[in-house]
C-alpha cells in the first residue's frame, strides 16, 4: 500500500502512482503469456501520515494457492531497450528506508522504460552488489539515501523468465 508523501503535491503522487499501475500491469500481462499464473495486489494511497509502509510487492508469481515470488516494478522515465543502452553505469533501485521497510522477500526488481516500454531486471542475486548512496531527488528536491547497483550486475527480462521457470520446476 502506498503512503501520501507531504513533500510533493498529492496530485504529484497520485499521477506517480497511476504510472506504475500502468507499467505493473504490462510486465504482468508479458509473465502471464510467458505461463505465468500472476497477481497484482491493488495499489492504494493510505490517508495516514507514515514515512515509511511497507506493500505487498507488485507482482506475485504463484504456484497453486501459494506466493511463489514477489517482484517489484520501477518505472523510469528514460529511454533504453536494454541493459546495454542504459543511460547510466549505475540504476536506483528503491530508497534506503523504504527498501529495508520492506516485509516481503523480492526476488527481483524490474526497471521498465517510459519512453520504449523496454525492460530489464535486478535480481535479488545482485544484492551484494547494492550501495546506499546520497542522491537529490528531482522531484522533492531533497537528499535522499537510494540503493543503487552498477548494470553489469543486471539481467535481462528474458533471462528472469527462464529462472523464475527453472525454480518453479525444481520446487514442483
Amino acid at each position: 500500500m502506498a503512503t501520501f508523501n507531504r513533500t510533493i503535491s498529492r496530485r504529484v503522487y497520485k499521477k506517480r502512482l497511476r504510472e506504475g499501475v500502468k507499467y505493473v500491469k504490462i510486465v504482468a500481462d508479458l509473465l502471464r503469456g510467458e505461463g505465468f499464473t500472476v497477481e497484482t495486489p491493488e495499489q492504494k494511497i493510505r490517508q495516514i501520515r507514515v514515512k515509511y509502509t511497507s506493500d505487498h510487492g507488485d507482482i506475485h508469481i504463484m504456484v497453486g494457492e501459494n506466493i511463489r515470488f514477489t517482484l517489484e516494478v520501477k518505472s523510469r522515465d528514460l529511454e533504453f531497450t536494454g541493459i546495454e543502452d542504459y543511460p547510466y553505469k549505475s540504476v536506483f533501485i528503491d530508497n534506503v528506508n523504504q527498501w529495508n521497510y520492506k516485509k516481503h522477500k523480492v526476488a527481483a526488481v524490474i526497471i521498465i522504460s517510459q519512453i520504449t516500454g523496454k525492460m530489464f531486471v535486478i535480481p535479488l542475486s545482485s544484492r551484494k552488489h547494492w550501495r546506499a548512496e546520497e542522491i537529490t531527488d528531482r522531484e522533492k528536491h531533497d537528499r535522499v539515501q537510494k540503493y543503487m547497483v552498477h548494470k553489469m550486475h543486471c539481467i535481462t527480462f528474458e533471462e528472469l523468465v527462464k529462472k523464475l521457470k527453472e525454480k518453479i520446476v525444481l520446487a514442483s
